[in-house]
C-alpha cells in the first residue's frame, strides 16, 4: 500500500525523509497484473484503473456499455481510450511419451491495439442518449514452434478471438435520483484456430476444423440497467 501525505504549499519535507521514500518506492513497488481473459477487466479508462468498477459508479462514457442507466448522470461527454495490451502465453510440457515435451511460447502476436468510444448527450433533464463501442480479444496464441509437431501438426498453431459490441443506449431519470436504461447490444466475432490437425478426426466437420480463416458471426441482445442511490449517504 501507497500512502500520500499532503502538506501546506511551501512546506519542505526533510530530505532524508524524501530519500527514504524514494528508496522505498524503488524497492517495494510491484506491477500491478490482472485479466480476464478474452474479456477486459472494465470499459473505458477510469473504470479500468478502479479494478473494473463501472456499474454502480459511472465516471466516463462507456460506463454506459456496463450499464446503460448510467447515461444520466454523465453529462454531455465524449471518451476515446486505446488498450495496448502485452500478455505471455505460453506451455510447458514434460514427462510426455509421444515426444511433446519442451517449453513453447505463444507470444508471436504481441502487442493487441484494443480501441474503445463512447458518447453521451443530454436530451433534457430526465433524458440521455448514448453510444458506446468497445471490443474484447487480446489473448490470441501463436506458436510459431507448434507443440503438436510430432503428432504431425504443421505451421503455427494458434486460436484467436476477437469481438466488437455496439450499445445504443436510452436512460431515463423516473424519479430524482433513480434512473432506468436500456441497450440493444449488437455483437460481431471472428473466430480462428490453426495448427491443430491431429485433432480434426475428432470433429464432426474435419475439413473445416483448422486452417480454414476467421470465421465471422453476428448477434444481438438487450441490456437493462438501474442507477440510484437508496439511502442519504
Amino acid at each position: 500500500m501507497l500512502t500520500v501525505v499532503t502538506r501546506p504549499a511551501g512546506a519542505r519535507a526533510p530530505r532524508a525523509a524524501l530519500a527514504v521514500s524514494a528508496a522505498a518506492l524503488v524497492l517495494f513497488a510491484s506491477p500491478a497484473q490482472a485479466t480476464d481473459g478474452y474479456f477486459l477487466n472494465g470499459s473505458g479508462a477510469k473504470a479500468k484503473g478502479a479494478g473494473g468498477v463501472g456499474i454502480a459508479m459511472p465516471q466516463d462514457a462507456l460506463a454506459i456499455a456496463a450499464n446503460p442507466a448510467a447515461a444520466t448522470s454523465l453529462g454531455h461527454r465524449l471518451d476515446i481510450g486505446v488498450e495496448i495490451f502485452v500478455p505471455d502465453r505460453g506451455a510447458e510440457i514434460a514427462g510426455n511419451g509421444a515426444g511433446l515435451d519442451g517449453r513453447y511460447s505463444g507470444n508471436g502476436s504481441n502487442p493487441f491495439v484494443l480501441p474503445e468510444i463512447g458518447y453521451v448527450r443530454p436530451l433534457s433533464e430526465r433524458v440521455a442518449l448514448g453510444l458506446a463501442i468497445n471490443g474484447n480479444g487480446g489473448m490470441t496464441t501463436h506458436y510459431k514452434a507448434n507443440p503438436f509437431a510430432s503428432f504431425g501438426a504443421q505451421g503455427a498453431a494458434g486460436v484467436n478471438l476477437q469481438q466488437i459490441q455496439i450499445s445504443p443506449t436510452l436512460a431515463v431519470e423516473v424519479v430524482p435520483g433513480h434512473s432506468l436504461g436500456v441497450s440493444p447490444v449488437i455483437v460481431l466475432q471472428g473466430f480462428e484456430m490453426t495448427g491443430a490437425q491431429p485433432f480434426a478426426g475428432y470433429s464432426q466437420a474435419p475439413a473445416n476444423f483448422t486452417n480454414r480463416g476467421t470465421d465471422w458471426s453476428a448477434g444481438a441482445g438487450v441490456r437493462l440497467g438501474y442507477l440510484g442511490q437508496l439511502t442519504r449517504s
